[in-house]
């Protein structure tokens, strides 16, 4: 039966395949596209957002490094562009495969890339809930992990995976389970509300953009990233390098959680759905309020005395003080009165004689001083009246020797003038005297030149006349020769 109803639908898809397409497929794509336009082009979007104006601190619980990427990048980047303050708390260092110190520096900087500051991430590693989808996780282990986490940051709200786990994971679906438990058995803090990430079938996972007009109609709380937050969110993801395949690049493309989150609150205390019936969900919450109290006192207690004890002494300190504070202002008029009287009387003595000795001081300072420039001056008088011939004595002491000294100097410039002439004069007549001397040597080497010169001449003179006459007399000589 099951088959022939398949059948059936595929040949009806085949055989109305256009008119399909032209009046649903076509316009769902236009009506998706107009949308984003509209409300996420721009810049993140949120409808019917877990937060208020004013700046309140949001939890982010999962399971693994990478999660909080892959996952809830839409809700953390619009939660920390409106001003919040996101801590992220993940139960596990991804070490799985023996990368878990790897892993968690991966998440550290993914965090950073997202807009969450490294001292607001926690990263457990605890082997009663290891990374490891083939182990259950300890519920109760987890439960108290989370709740010591929760009652330390003092969540407005905290955020995880609901009861599909988003992928399926097993670890997932455990964060789920141990927030829940949590949530039944009233621990939970009144300030605190938990939303849980809503899985949705592997259809709308994959058409990414496709899925937005369907999530506005059938969820409460919907964020939606801008095309400068995708890349964001790529870059985050980017950061989980050891994490990343071929087929988590074809997810940061298709999947609709790197574009879309949808978020469904988790109604405290209550295993139940949201009812749209409003007599049906007071008979709910009826009932939940019965079951509530059926806790037993032992175990109620035991959960409070599990506070930690830096809380219970922060806590216990502020009401000390103002417990003190309280009876310092309700002490009896009468103590107050008298204490006062005393303190001030005591305080005026002290005052009075403070200005007392201030003015004693004052006033010896004064007449001291007084006494001092007139002994001063008294003393002035008698070491001028001493000290007047002596000073006289010493002007003219000075005086004479200025005189002297310049009468010396005027001597010293006189004979200094003298023996410069005569100087002048020796070296006059030295120089005259080496000059003459120079001259008449100049003199006679010139003249010792000219006559050997002429000398010389009258030589080379001689001695051509002397070979011309013997030139002549032996041609003569052999003229006569000749003629014989």
């Amino acid at each position: 039966m099951a088959g022939n109803l398949t059948t059936d639908f595929i040949e009806f898809l085949s055989e109305h395949k256009d008119e399909i397409t032209k009046y649903f497929v076509y316009p769902y794509l236009i009506l998706a596209v107009v949308v984003y336009l509209v409300f996420g082009s721009v810049r993140s979007f949120n409808y019917r957002a877990i937060s208020s104006s004013v700046p309140q601190k949001v939890l982010l619980i999962t399971a693994h490094p990478d999660d909080e990427c892959m996952f809830m990048a839409p809700v953390v980047l619009s939660l920390v562009r409106e001003g919040h303050l996101v801590s992220v708390l993940c139960l596990t260092t991804g070490n799985y495969y023996g990368l878990g110190e790897q892993r968690k520096g991966e998440l550290l900087r993914s965090c950073e890339l997202l807009g969450v500051g490294r001292q607001q991430v926690k990263v457990e590693d605890n082997s009663l809930y290891p990374d490891d989808p083939s182990v259950t996780w300890d519920e109760e282990a987890v439960s108290d992990r989370l709740r010591s986490t929760i009652y330390t940051i003092q969540p407005n709200a905290v955020i995880t995976f609901d009861s599909s786990g988003i992928s399926g994971h097993i670890n997932h679906k455990a964060v789920h389970s141990a927030l829940l438990s949590l949530c039944e058995q009233g621990i939970m803090p009144q300030y605190s509300r938990v939303f849980c990430l809503n899985s949705v079938n592997i259809l709308r996972k994959y058409v990414s953009i496709l899925d937005l007009p369907l999530s506005y109609v059938v969820s409460r709380n919907i964020y939606v990233s801008s095309p400068l937050a995708v890349l964001r969110s790529w870059r985050a993801m980017f950061a989980h390098r050891s994490q990343l395949t071929w087929f988590r690049i074809l997810y940061l493309v298709f999947s609709r959680y790197m574009l879309i989150n949808t978020l469904t609150e988790m109604y405290r205390y209550l295993k139940i759905p949201l009812v749209p019936c409003l007599h049906t969900t007071w008979s709910y919450l009826t009932q939940a309020n019965g079951n509530r109290t059926k806790l037993t006192q032992t175990r109620a207690n035991g959960y409070r005395t599990d506070l930690t004890q830096t809380q219970a002494k922060g806590y216990r300190t502020e009401l000390a003080q103002r417990q003190a504070n309280g009876n310092r202002t309700e002490p009896t008029q009468t103590q107050a009165t008298g204490y006062r009287t005393e303190r001030t009387q005591t305080q005026v003595n002290g005052y009075r004689t403070k200005l007392m000795q201030t003015q004693a001081n004052v006033y010896k300072t004064e007449l001291t001083q007084k006494q001092a420039n007139g002994y001063i001056t008294e003393l002035t008088q008698k070491q001028a009246n001493v000290y007047r011939p002596e000073l006289t004595q010493t002007k003219a002491n000075v005086y004479r020797t200025e005189l002297n000294q310049t009468q010396a100097n005027g001597d010293r410039t006189e004979l200094t003038k003298t023996k410069a002439k005569g100087y002048r004069t020796k070296l006059t007549q030295t120089q005259v005297n080496g000059y003459r001397t120079k001259l008449m040597q100049t003199q006679a080497n010139v003249y010792k030149t000219e006559l050997m010169q002429t000398q010389d001449n009258e030589y080379r003179t001689e001695l051509t006349q002397t070979q011309v006459n013997g030139d002549r007399t032996e041609l003569t000589d052999t003229s006569q020769w000749e003629q014989d």
